[in-house]
């Protein structure tokens, strides 16, 4: 699941982007998506800050204030976040060169080509960020994990367990729908009971994945096509 932040103060323009949005993962991407948006740079900065979200779309003339003049003053503050920068303004981007943004889109001239471009760039640096350690509170238990070390998830029964690439494992009682709302764009469910790493996956036959340890993750027989189908199209993202 990519989350989708637009931060943008022109309404209808959110709608319509958002739509093409959903398309392109729907019809291209073959990816699920979720996208909020907002109209207040404060508000998109604590989203992004808080890791609510893996993408931000930021319109550069928020009302009178240039974003990227405020976003560059506090970037370093902020964590990383692949950016694309829209404006109808091209003269206001005079400070583009200050900031690290993923892509560059004019409102006025963008295509449906432009803005799927765009976006298999901002997943590719999505999914390859260096690692990051996430902090779950499960009752009055915290546990810290790091997505990119964690090989696949096996669920049951409500508990989920957890396999890591340094042959560790953990087990937490937590539902698999709501951690896969967690999950970083490069993990996938392939199956009812099984999410997996796609960037630790070596192979794949009828009808499982062979992950880069050698353990094989089945594939229901009635979905292995597009599940493998996903997993073509992530790599051509990359």
């Amino acid at each position: 699941m990519v989350r989708i932040l637009i931060c943008d103060d022109d309404l209808s323009y959110q709608e319509i982007l958002s739509f093409k949005i959903k398309k392109l993962f729907a019809e291209q991407l073959r990816m699920g998506c979720s996208i909020r948006c907002e109209t207040e740079l404060t508000q998109s900065l604590q989203i992004v800050q808080s890791g609510d979200a893996d993408v931000l779309f930021l319109d550069v003339m928020l009302g009178e204030e240039n974003a990227v003049d405020r976003f560059v003053s506090v970037q370093r503050s902020v964590r990383h976040i692949p950016c694309i920068l829209m404006t109808a303004f091209p003269a206001e981007t005079y400070n583009l060169s200050e900031m690290d943004c993923c892509y560059y889109l004019i409102k006025s001239r963008m295509t449906d080509e432009q803005l799927l471009r765009a976006l298999r760039r901002a997943i590719s640096q999505s999914a390859k960020k260096d690692p990051n350690l996430t902090l779950i509170r499960i009752g009055s238990k915290n546990y810290t994990i790091n997505f990119q070390d964690l090989l696949y998830v096996e669920s049951f029964n409500n508990n989920l367990t957890l396999y890591f690439a340094d042959d560790s494992k953990m087990t937490i009682y937590f539902t698999l729908k709501k951690f896969l709302q967690m999950l970083p764009p490069n993990f996938l469910r392939c199956h009812k009971s099984y999410v997996v790493n796609m960037n630790h996956i070596q192979g794949f036959s009828p009808h499982f994945f062979t992950l880069t340890t050698g353990r094989q993750i089945p594939i229901p027989p009635k979905k292995y096509g597009e599940i493998v189908n996903t997993y073509r199209n992530y790599l051509m993202i990359l």
